[in-house]
């Protein structure tokens, strides 16, 4: 089909420049920028919408910057490397504000949206591997709207620290090709670095041994179908310091914020709004290995997380320990199922923090507002959900501040954090 041109007015929430088709119909253009004359080739045409890819931008946005990574065309992990940092920042915002007028809530704080490292910030990802006809490895990111995989060599936003190791993964690729591996997880700590090898089959002493000469002091763990992870080198968890001294442990597969100085700068904005006091307890949901846990503790009375894979807290309560924190707990609960997490409202608590998965948490809603914390902090990694949620809190609690944070600049994820006061 021929080339057609518009005008792009707007960015749609998964980053693509948004525009009027000549047949009327919207039309989501990959790799267009709001304020720009473009020329696009139609990829799908649906009911109600297009779909299309910017061939060719005849008047530039002031905001467009030529992407910094050489596999920005075709690799899926960035979306906006396009779009300059200070710009992504101010479209999450807006995106969030619009979020929140659609659905008439009001705040009292909009507060400046947070922003740490935009480069080199991702210290956890999972690489695919493929092997392909004629003997080739591909190890990287898949594509973008494809499951093909693009080959790279190094990743823009990946840690420094990480990137070092990619020679040496392709090499072991090619040399795990009998194991059936197809796929690597990276994760870097302050001062650790692990690798995690997801196979079909177990890697013996001889593979352990290359292994540990071509990555020397590197943690080595193995994945095998239906099997725990097995650490096969190095330390048993990977560290990384949190506020105040507090050091939280965690091992490959297990979630922690990504973005480990975004991270930093919103444990200390979440503490800064919540201000909490000595004499008071906080209940920490979808608490994970204790990320809020552990920076709140020392300033409280009490701290009980609660989460629902019990790996997740058997690590809370390690990370407890290894900072002598007796006034944290954790629990294992289901917290989609009330009847599980009931009894949680046994007890007082004048905090509630909780950052839950992209699809919210609905069910619980109306539980905390019978439980009737003077303060919830909901931190949302999909603000759609949240404004959702927050609806069903309105009747008793107001809105007092929130704000966008980047956790994962050059990309379309937006995240948000919320402080909610009783009325």
């Amino acid at each position: 089909m021929t080339e057609q041109e518009v005008q792009i007015h707007d960015l749609s929430h998964d980053g693509r420049g948004v525009a009027r088709s000549a047949s009327g119909k919207t039309c989501f253009i990959a790799g267009a920028l709001p304020n720009e004359t473009i020329e696009y080739k139609l990829l799908r045409s649906k009911r109600s919408f297009d779909e299309g890819i910017c061939t060719h931008v005849k008047e530039p946005s002031a905001e467009r910057v030529v992407p910094r990574c050489e596999y920005f065309d075709k690799c899926g992990g960035c979306e906006l490397q396009h779009l300059d940092a200070q710009a992504q920042l101010k479209w999450k915002q807006h995106q969030l504000e619009s979020m929140f007028a659609r659905a008439g809530i009001e705040t009292r704080q909009w507060m400046p949206p947070l922003q740490a490292n935009v480069w080199n910030y991702r210290r956890r990802t999972r690489l695919a591997v493929v092997y392909e006809k004629g003997g080739r490895v591909a190890v990287g990111f898949r594509e973008k709207s494809s499951k093909r995989v693009v080959d790279i060599g190094h990743c823009e936003i990946l840690d420094k620290r990480l990137n070092q190791l990619m020679p040496e993964l392709k090499g072991l690729a090619n040399h795990f090709k009998n194991k059936g591996l197809n796929e690597i997880e990276l994760s870097a700590g302050d001062t650790q670095l692990a690798v995690c090898f997801s196979l079909k089959s177990a890697l013996n002493p001889k593979d352990v041994d290359t292994i540990k000469a071509k990555l020397p002091e590197i943690q080595i763990w193995q994945k095998l179908p239906g099997k725990n992870l097995q650490q096969l080198l190095g330390e048993r968890a990977i560290k990384t310091q949190l506020l105040g001294g507090i050091e939280m442990e965690f091992q490959p597969g297990q979630f922690v914020q990504i973005n480990g100085a975004l991270n930093l700068a919103m444990l200390e904005q979440a503490i800064r709004w919540v201000d909490p006091r000595p004499e008071e307890n906080m209940l920490d949901l979808f608490c994970g290995g204790g990320n809020f846990s552990l920076a709140f503790a020392p300033l409280l009375k009490s701290v009980l997380g609660a989460e629902g894979l019990d790996n997740l807290c058997k690590q809370g309560a390690q990370n407890a320990e290894l900072n002598d924190l007796p006034n944290l707990e954790f629990t294992t609960v289901n917290l989609f199922e009330p009847n599980h997490y009931a009894r949680l409202g046994k007890d007082r608590f004048d905090i509630v923090v909780l950052d839950p998965p992209r699809v919210g948490a609905t069910e619980l809603m109306p539980w905390l507002t019978k439980l009737g914390p003077e303060k919830i902090l909901y931190v949302s990694c999909h603000p759609a959900t949240m404004v959702r949620d927050i609806q069903i809190l309105s009747g008793a609690y107001r809105m007092e501040k929130v704000g966008a944070m980047n956790m994962f600049p050059h990309t379309s994820h937006l995240e948000a954090m919320t402080l909610l006061v009783k009325k």
